[in-house]
């Protein structure tokens, strides 16, 4: 996929765009690292999801990094060779390092590398993204599309439950203290992105109540903060993909109006979640990319 300003679009796999779903839309994709038992590694290039689960339940310990800055200034020199302009779409700098890393390498290049900083990781990224193609190929250059997409980087919101919130306490995304507040007996939570950052939201017993709590908090967003406004809404599980398939049922018999689609978490990020999470995230059509056609 080309445009007319030649500006590559670039994020990391923490957005859930695989490297072929990028391959046809010309997007640059950065695989985002993670270490089991001392061995680093990246999803569907030396572990596959089965793979990666097999070991959480054995009691495997997964931890998260940044992509390797050598890599990532390679890549920023060489697409430079064949674009003329680079927007790099990261995970939420609320959340990793990597996109301060990447806008200090950026700074090297005269304004030609833009590193977008909106918050958003997970289906809110993947929108991003997709939203900066239609941009580009609307005639927005870099700075016009970083400077588009930061000022909604507001206008989302996030609900998670997981299992064994342990995943996330290790992986420094939320602290004892602040679970030790509500007592998880026979509960499992839900977490609201705020700013990028997870805080507890609210408590419910069962799935079924789990989901309940995550689609009554959507439907409030959307007739409150986003009230009037064109909405999108997507879903995210890890899990088995019937377990995607039977949130993407329920999602879309809650809210009938929406085409809704629901991604499986990257393995990088479900590092911090463990097995059996799931997620929804509504968010504000960006009204200045209306050419947005893709759904990946």
């Amino acid at each position: 996929m080309t445009n007319e300003n030649d500006i590559w679009i670039v994020t990391d796999s923490n957005s859930g765009i695989t490297e072929e779903e990028g391959k046809k839309l010309g997007i640059g994709i950065v695989p985002m690292p993670f270490t089991i038992d001392k061995k680093q590694y990246f999803e569907n290039v030396n572990i596959s999801r089965d793979e990666f689960f097999d070991m959480l339940s054995h009691g495997k310990k997964a931890s998260t990094s940044q992509p390797s800055v050598s890599n990532l200034l390679s890549l920023f020199e060489n697409g430079l060779k064949a674009h003329r302009e680079i927007v790099y779409i990261p995970m939420s700098s609320a959340l990793s390092g990597s996109c301060m890393t990447a806008k200090c390498l950026a700074s090297s290049f005269m304004g030609r590398v833009q590193v977008v900083d909106n918050l958003r990781i997970s289906c809110t990224q993947k929108q991003s993204v997709l939203e900066a193609v239609s941009l580009a190929e609307g005639g927005k250059n870099a700075q016009e599309i970083k400077t588009i997409l930061e000022s909604h980087k507001g206008d989302f919101r996030v609900y998670l439950s997981v299992e064994n919130p342990d995943y996330l306490k290790e992986g420094g995304r939320i602290k004892d203290a602040e679970l030790a507040s509500y007592p998880l007996v026979d509960m499992r939570p839900v977490f609201q992105m705020e700013s990028g950052n997870l805080i507890f939201y609210t408590k419910a017993k069962g799935i079924k109540n789990v989901q309940k709590r995550i689609l009554e908090a959507v439907a409030y967003d959307m007739s409150h903060s986003f009230f009037g406004k064109d909405v999108i809404i997507k879903g995210a599980y890890t899990g088995s993909k019937e377990k995607g398939r039977q949130w993407l049922k329920t999602l879309s018999e809650y809210f009938p109006a929406h085409l809704i689609s629901v991604d499986a978490l990257p393995l990088s990020i479900s590092c911090h979640t463990g097995p059996d999470s799931i997620a929804a995230a509504c968010m504000e059509k960006i009204q200045e990319a209306p050419f947005v056609k893709y759904e990946i």
